[in-house]
């Protein structure tokens, strides 16, 4: 596990640990998936945890990071606003639906947010300060895609778990898969953001994110970017 209290710091030890020593080297062949056609490197059940949250901006000029692009973003997921996320032409993939379901992150948020922070207000040791992204119902997407009858994606992040501990809010963030060279920076700005919105409802500084990850890996295909944003360090 990677300990640090800046992100930039966690992003190029994660990049590092996938280029040197992956867990698994895996050669895919899914046609349905264009980037997993070319394989991928992958930590498989990977932890690290981020001490200072306002750290939270990766500094590699050959990735780049578009501070506006993850602003919009992060009130796309919050409050569902969709106007940020239209700049984008690929991240309106999210906005899709199939058969009246979609798998947008603020709608879902937005139903258990109120909820969770009402129990953290009424018990400051909580453990049950959870929210659930991924759904049951989400499973019927397996075999749609498989068929190409739809495009949205399975979502990537399984839960977000607070807990105000010395009277501090942390984060636990679950998540199945993340690609870790080009998207990770994105959702690590997401779910710091996150929490100073809930610290600030609640009262509390902010404390630790704790991120966990299934399948943390980039694709093959990315390698020489990987390669130029080490030589950057």
């Amino acid at each position: 596990m990677i300990v640090a209290d800046n992100f930039n710091e966690i992003y190029l030890a994660v990049l590092a640990k996938l280029r040197y020593e992956p867990d698994y080297i895996v050669d895919d062949t899914n046609l349905f998936d264009k980037e997993r056609v070319s394989g991928f490197r992958e930590l498989n059940g990977f932890q690290f945890k981020l001490t200072d949250i306002k750290n939270n901006l990766i500094e590699s000029e050959a990735r780049g990071f578009k501070i506006g692009y993850a602003t919009d973003f992060f009130n796309y997921v919050l409050n569902g606003d969709d106007e940020g996320v239209l700049k984008n032409p690929k991240a309106t993939e999210y906005l899709k639906e199939f058969k009246g379901r979609n798998t947008q992150y603020g709608p879902r948020l937005h139903k258990q947010l109120d909820a969770m922070v009402k129990e953290l207000k009424r018990d400051r040791g909580s453990r049950r300060g959870t929210v659930m992204i991924l759904e049951a119902g989400d499973q019927e997407i397996f075999e749609a895609k498989s068929t190409g009858e739809c495009i949205i994606e399975y979502p990537c992040t399984n839960s977000l778990t607070f807990s105000i501990r010395d009277n501090k809010l942390n984060l636990v963030s679950n998540m199945r898969s993340q690609s870790a060279a080009l998207v990770m920076p994105y959702d690590i700005f997401n779910w710091t953001s996150l929490m100073q919105v809930v610290a600030d409802i609640l009262e509390v500084e902010c404390g630790t994110l704790t991120h966990q990850v299934a399948s943390l890996h980039y694709f093959n295909s990315e390698a020489p970017l990987v390669e130029k944003i080490l030589c950057e360090s």
